[in-house]
């Protein structure tokens, strides 16, 4: 209640415009979206980020109970890690996204949750608690700059359009909005085939060596290569306001 209420007091100063009607049809308008210069690598490596995050999220207490050799309580601390590196940080990425540039800042954000993947990959026993907490703590700290920079450069593409005599918001919000929730259910989708794919026996008390690898390398290595990519995405990505 307390969020929303501040939500509606950060709007006493907003400039009210007047809404234009539109027909245009629902297959169009997405079209028209990822038309706008820019906005495809930026949605691009937000989805795979999220699909990222959403396998780390969906594959972790099968890690914990297998590989960590833990009743699932553990699960608990683990999301306690990644939400504390999230909120530590979160102000200090808006920072450097205003020093150094959103664009870096955001390179940075992304490289930083691929390494902290990566480490996860090291943690192959039940004694490898503190580097996992710490790889996940890292893990947090990326999410965090992932959840604001990437906002804040579709604001500027907004922004773009608007100069240009193109008042687009509503449909770009709304795609991104699209591409954000199709990320998050895309990451529980390629954990079941992936584990599938290991033969891991959801019913059974034991796993098979492979089946157990198969958890290690969708909690690591899996997510990385996603983060991986969506930095070849947004080396297609320029700052509108840098462009000529």
């Amino acid at each position: 209640a307390v969020s929303m209420l501040l939500t509606f007091l950060g709007t006493k100063n907003v400039k009210l415009i007047a809404l234009k009607e539109s027909s245009l049809p629902l297959v169009n308008g997405i079209f028209l979206a990822f038309k706008v210069r820019y906005f495809k690598p930026l949605a691009i490596a937000y989805i795979l980020q999220l699909s990222a995050l959403g396998v780390f999220t969906a594959v972790a207490p099968f890690f914990v109970t297998e590989v960590m050799k833990s009743d699932g309580s553990a699960i608990t601390n683990i999301f306690l890690a990644l939400l504390l590196g999230t909120l530590l940080t979160l102000l200090i990425w808006s920072e450097v996204g205003k020093r150094f540039g959103k664009v870096r800042a955001y390179v940075s954000a992304a490289l930083l949750l691929m390494i902290a993947l990566f480490l996860l990959w090291f943690v192959q026993e039940s004694n490898d608690w503190t580097l996992l907490y710490l790889s996940v703590f890292l893990v947090g700290i990326g999410f965090a700059g992932l959840q604001l920079l990437p906002f804040a450069m579709l604001t500027d593409l907004i922004n773009s359009e608007f100069e240009e005599d193109r008042d687009i918001a509503g449909l770009m919000t709304g795609v991104w909005t699209a591409v954000e929730k199709g990320g998050l259910a895309l990451g529980p989708l390629l954990v079941g085939f992936a584990l599938s794919f290991s033969g891991y026996d959801a019913g059974g008390v034991t796993q098979t060596e492979t089946a157990k690898l198969g958890v290690r390398f969708v909690f690591s290595v899996g997510p990385a290569c996603l983060a991986l990519a969506s930095l070849f995405a947004l080396y297609f990505y320029r700052d509108p306001k840098s462009r000529a």
